[in-house]
């Protein structure tokens, strides 16, 4: 399944240039935000090039995006410098990640936390 992958990379930020990823994250966003959750650590399962990661560390999330394909987060890791985003080969059904737990903090007097694992579309 890797070949397929690595293969539909070099074309996949070209299939996607009208995608409105500012847009997305924001109502990602928006639904964090809705309950209580403002910052903290997003795992991004099937990160592809990274342009997901990129919009949510500009608004101050820390990311990091596992993708099966090498070549995938080889784009990704060129995108950016952020030391917000972290990017890793891996498969998103076996991942193990040392047992961190990644999480977003409420800012509420009553601090909880939740996990958040956030699976792009094209992966649902």
């Amino acid at each position: 399944m890797t070949e397929v992958f690595d293969a539909y990379a070099a074309y996949y930020d070209l299939l996607y240039r009208d995608k409105d990823y500012p847009a997305e994250v924001r109502y990602v966003q928006s639904l964090l935000r809705r309950h209580g959750v403002n910052s903290g650590e997003i795992l991004e399962l099937g990160c592809g090039t990274g342009k997901h990661a990129e919009q949510l560390a500009r608004l101050g999330y820390s990311v990091h995006g596992i993708d099966l394909s090498p070549s995938m987060v080889d784009i990704a890791r060129r995108r950016t410098s952020s030391d917000r985003i972290r990017f890793d080969v891996g498969d998103a059904r076996s991942a193990r990640l040392n047992d961190h737990c990644f999480t977003l903090r409420a800012t509420r007097p009553r601090t909880k936390t939740w996990p958040v694992c956030w699976l792009p579309p094209r992966l649902i």
